[in-house]
C-alpha cells in the first residue's frame, strides 16, 4: 500500500505539475501533470524533489518500476555481482514517463525485443571508474569479524545452503539521492562502468572490514599499456567473457539471454512469434536505475524498499563496508506487534506454497532454541539489551541475527536488535521513520503523504493531486480511514465495512493456514516473553513517528 502511493503521488509527473490555473479549485477538468521527461529537470520543475524508482524489464521489452532490489542483502545474492549488476543498463529518461511505458506495450514485439537488444549490447568502456571507498570505521571492522565468526556455528553453517529463497516482505524502505550533496562515490547517477567491484579480493580471502576490491578492466584493455610493451613488462591478465578486446562490444551482465523460440510469449504475441520473424537468441534487460545529472535534475530522488535489509546483518556489513553511513539516507519503518507480524507473514508463505513445514509452532521452537544457543544469557535476560553497548549489539546482531531471509519468522518479527544495530553502526536516530501499522490502516492520504514528505523532504503537491480526488483516494486513501468508512457505509447501504486497500494476508485461511498458524501455549508463552521486552525497548529509542 505504501509503495503504491507513494510511487503515485511522488512521481515527478504530480510533483513538477503545475497544477490548476491560479483562482481554480481543483478538479479533474484542470488537471495538468508534468508526463514528460523534459518538465521534470531544475529548469521545469525547481529544486521539488520527486521518487524516481528503478526499473525492471521483461522478456517483451517492456518496463515497469522496481519496487525490491535486494542487492546489500536480505537474501539476494546480488552484491557480490557489483555495483553494474545493482545500476543495470542505462536508459534514456523517457522510459521513466508512463506514457513511454505504455506505447512499449503497444509497439510490435519485434521493435521492443531490437531495443532492448541495443540496449544490452553496450561498446567497450572508454574510461574506468573509481570504486566507493570503502569505511574502514571500527563498527564494520566488527561487523566483518563477527560475520566470519558467525558462519562457523554449525546452526548457520547448515542456513547457508538456504539462503536462495524468495525474500520475506517486511518493512523497511531506503530512499537516497540520485547523488549525495558531497563527492561520495555511490553507484547511482553514473554511467556504468565496466569494472568488476566485488565486496572480496579477487583471491577469496576478505579483508577485515569487508572492503571492495576493484578489477580495473580498462587498464588491461589499453592498448598503450599492453599494445606494444617492452619484454620486461609482465603479460596482461588472460581476457574472459567480461573483459572484451579494445572497440569490441559485450553483454551487460543484468542481460539474460533466451531463445525466442522456445519462450511463449503471450496471446498478443504469439502469432508474430509463430510467424519465424524474430531472431531466435534475444536479451531480457532485467533493471535499470536512473542516471541524471544532479545540476540538470537535483530533485531526483532513488528509493529501495527491499524490505529485508533491516534485519539482515549481511546486509548492514555490506552497506557499512562500501558506503559507509550515508547521513542523506532516510530509512521508513512499518511496524507491527511481533506476534501479528509473526502469523500475519506465515499465512503469506502458506498462501504462496512457500512452507514446508507443519505448522507455525514447528518453526518457532526451532528458532527460539536456536536463538538461545547462541547467546544464553541475553535470550535469558533480554533487558539487558537496553544497558549493552553497542560493540555488543553488533556482535550479538551478526551472531544471532540471520540474513533477513523469509523464513526467519521469529528475528524478522524482533526489530529492536535489528535498529540497535543500525545505530551503533553509525546512522542517527533522525534518519529513521516509524510508521506504526495499525495507524497507518487509519490515515487519510494527507496524514500520510504530508508527514513522508516533512521526514524525506520529498514534494507533496497537494494542489495538483486534489484535481483527481477520487483517483488519489483510491491510490492513498487507507483502508479503515473515516473517509473510506463513509464511502463503504454509503455503498453498502449503511452497512458497516471498509474499502481494503492494504494487503493483509492474516484473514487467509485456504491451505489450513488458520490452524498452522497459531502458537502452542509453551511456544506462545516463550515468544512474548521476549516480544514484551523488545518492544519496551524499542520504544525507548525515541524515534521519530508518523
Amino acid at each position: 500500500f505504501l509503495w503504491k502511493c507513494l510511487s503515485y503521488a511522488l512521481h515527478p509527473d504530480k510533483v513538477c505539475s503545475q497544477g490548476p490555473p491560479p483562482g481554480r479549485r481543483p478538479s479533474p477538468r484542470h488537471a495538468s501533470d508534468a508526463p514528460f521527461a523534459s518538465n521534470w529537470s531544475s529548469a521545469a520543475c525547481g529544486s521539488r524533489k520527486f521518487l524516481l524508482p528503478g526499473l525492471t524489464g521483461n522478456i517483451n521489452g517492456h518496463w515497469d518500476y522496481r519496487k525490491e532490489w535486494f542487492f546489500y542483502g536480505g537474501g539476494g545474492a546480488s552484491f557480490a555481482k557489483g555495483w553494474d549488476d545493482y545500476v543495470g543498463i542505462e536508459l534514456p529518461l523517457c522510459y521513466w514517463e508512463r506514457g513511454f511505458q505504455i506505447r512499449l506495450r503497444e509497439s510490435p514485439l519485434a521493435d521492443t525485443l531490437a531495443q532492448s537488444r541495443r540496449h544490452c549490447v553496450v561498446p567497450a568502456p572508454a574510461a574506468s571508474r573509481a570504486a566507493p571507498r570503502p569505511s574502514t570505521s571500527a563498527a564494520a571492522a566488527i561487523m566483518w569479524d563477527e560475520f566470519q565468526q558467525a558462519r562457523k556455528t554449525p546452526h548457520t553453517r547448515s542456513r547457508d545452503r538456504r539462503l536462495r529463497s524468495p525474500p520475506r516482505r517486511r518493512l523497511l524502505f531506503f530512499f537516497w539521492r540520485a547523488q549525495p550533496p558531497k563527492a561520495k562515490a555511490i553507484p547511482l547517477a553514473r554511467p556504468a562502468t565496466r569494472t568488476i567491484k566485488s565486496p572480496a579480493p579477487m583471491d577469496g580471502k576478505p579483508s577485515l572490514n569487508g572492503s571492495a576490491t576493484t578489477y580495473d578492466q580498462q587498464s588491461m584493455n589499453s592498448p598503450a599499456q599492453y599494445g606494444t610493451r617492452p619484454r620486461s613488462r609482465p603479460a596482461p591478465p588472460k581476457r574472459s567473457i567480461n573483459s572484451p578486446a579494445p572497440g569490441q562490444p559485450c553483454i551487460h551482465r543484468t542481460c539474460l539471454p533466451y531463445d525466442a523460440h522456445k519462450i511463449k510469449f503471450g496471446p498478443r504475441y504469439s502469432a508474430e512469434a509463430a510467424a519465424g520473424s524474430l531472431g531466435r537468441i534475444q536479451f531480457q534487460p532485467t533493471k535499470a536505475l536512473p542516471r541524471l545529472d544532479p545540476v540538470t535534475h537535483p530533485g531526483a530522488v532513488v528509493p529501495d524498499l527491499t524490505p529485508n535489509y533491516l534485519c539482515s546483518s549481511t546486509a548492514l556489513r555490506n552497506v557499512v563496508s562500501t558506503v559507509g553511513t550515508p547521513a542523506h539516507w532516510k530509512m521508513i519503518i512499518v511496524h507491527r506487534s511481533p506476534y501479528d507480524a509473526l502469523r500475519s507473514s506465515y499465512k503469506m508463505f502458506v498462501q504462496w506454497g512457500w512452507v514446508r513445514s507443519d505448522n507455525l509452532t514447528a518453526d518457532v521452537a526451532l528458532q527460539l532454541g536456536q536463538l538461545r544457543e547462541c547467546n544464553a544469557t541475553l535470550y535469558d535476560d533480554p533487558t539487558a539489551l537496553g544497558r549493552a553497548p553497542d560493540t555488543e549489539i553488533l556482535r550479538y546482531f551478526t551472531r544471532c541475527w540471520s540474513d533477513g531471509v523469509w523464513k526467519r519468522f521469529v528475528t524478522n518479527s524482533l526489530h529492536y536488535v535489528c535498529l540497535r544495530a543500525w545505530l551503533a553502526a553509525g546512522f542517527e536516530r533522525s534518519q529513521f521513520l516509524l510508521i506504526k501499522n495499525e495507524r497507518l490502516r487509519t490515515m487519510t492520504a494527507h496524514e500520510l503523504l504530508s508527514g513522508v514528505s516533512r521526514f524525506t523532504g520529498l514534494h507533496y503537491n497537494e494542489r495538483a493531486l486534489q484535481s483527481r480526488p477520487e483517483e488519489f483516494r483510491a491510490q492513498c486513501e487507507a483502508a479503515d480511514s473515516a473517509a473510506n468508512r463513509e464511502a463503504a457505509a454509503r455503498r453498502n447501504r449503511g452497512r458497516n465495512g471498509s474499502v481494503a486497500m492494504i494487503n493483509s494476508h492474516s484473514a487467509y485461511t485456504g491451505n489450513n493456514a488458520e490452524q498452522r498458524s497459531r502458537l502452542a501455549k509453551d511456544a506462545l508463552q516463550e515468544f512474548e516473553r521476549l516480544a514484551e521486552t523488545y518492544v519496551e525497548l524499542m520504544d525507548g529509542l525515541g524515534l521519530r513517528q508518523l
